[in-house]
């Protein structure tokens, strides 16, 4: 009995999570705060420009190292991929138009101080400006922000793991990009606060799908192709690749190359030979994480796999 007992405690203290919580009710808090290591886990809040939005991540998850599409043109270059989360659920408020916000538990080291070119700050509305034309001069930029902070006299910030990152957090807006990979399944809640109503909602996943997924709001005014292409992927975001999963699931696709793909797309890799067919249902069927598991298996080149900007 005491080894059973002892069983149970150790995989309950393994499943229990140690998660660090910031409190924006109370900013002189963050003076007693430790800098952040890679490992810390972080609850993180996402505020949804879009209903529809939040209601595809609810659905199929998300990876922050997909093309993000962001409100604002000169975004796209500075900050083109991750997704912008803050500790303060106040300040996600503010940029939940839809009325929508997401939390979930992020760890640090998936989390990347957001960079624009210049000054190192975000711009406003209407005003100029100029965006990195390479990920080597982003990078750069990035270097740059994380010298300065390694001399900040805020020591949160400057004995932080990657103390660029720290800067932004413990900054105005508390935010950082989530360049992680997220499934339904590790979203914690969505917060809702519905039209005339002046307070938030809080659901799980599965009830936020229940009152208000609907297929048809993908439809009503057109086709929406962020729904569709995930809809097509075979993997959730987090999920590792599994070649047999992945060759079982192809089956539907042998239509749209004419041929069994899947032994189709094996053969092309390994003799390096990239056709149109074995590029589009890579980037069709699979998200980030696997298709960079794939890229290890196989050296494939970050063109094919539509890293055009970043790698990891």
């Amino acid at each position: 009995m005491k080894i059973k007992k002892l069983i149970i405690d150790e995989i309950t203290k393994f499943l229990k999570e140690d998660v660090r919580v910031s409190n924006p009710k109370n900013w002189g808090v963050y003076s007693k705060e430790e800098p952040y290591k890679l490992t810390d886990k972080i609850k993180v809040y996402h505020g949804f420009y879009s209903k529809q939005a939040a209601l595809i991540v609810a659905k199929f998850g998300l990876s922050g190292l997909e093309r993000a599409k962001r409100v604002y043109s000169y975004e796209t270059y500075n900050n083109p991929y991750g997704l912008f989360v803050t500790t303060n659920f106040e300040a996600a408020k503010r940029f939940a138009y839809s009325g929508i916000i997401m939390e979930f538990n992020a760890m640090y080291k998936d989390l990347e101080a957001p960079t624009w070119k210049g000054d190192g700050g975000y711009f406003v509305q209407g005003q100029f400006a100029d965006t990195f034309k390479s990920k080597k001069e982003r990078d750069l930029s990035i270097l740059k922000s994380r010298a300065r902070a390694k001399k900040d006299k805020d020591t949160r910030i400057s004995k932080s793991d990657n103390p660029e990152t720290a800067y932004w957090l413990f900054g105005a807006e508390n935010q950082a990009l989530f360049t992680g990979h997220l499934n339904p399944n590790m979203i914690k809640y969505f917060w809702v606060k519905k039209r005339g109503e002046r307070t938030y909602e809080k659901y799980k996943p599965k009830e936020f799908l229940k009152e208000f997924f609907s297929e048809d709001l993908f439809f009503k005014n057109g086709y929406n192709s962020d729904y569709i292409s995930n809809k097509d992927k075979i993997f959730k975001p987090n999920d590792d690749l599994n070649l047999n999963y992945w060759r079982e699931n192809l089956e539907p696709y042998n239509y749209y190359c004419n041929k069994k793909i899947y032994n189709h797309i094996i053969n092309n890799l390994k003799n390096k030979e990239y056709d149109r067919c074995t590029k589009e249902i890579i980037n069709i069927t699979l998200y980030p994480k696997q298709k960079l598991q794939l890229k290890k298996m196989f050296d494939v080149p970050d063109d094919i796999l539509n890293f055009k900007y970043y790698h990891r």
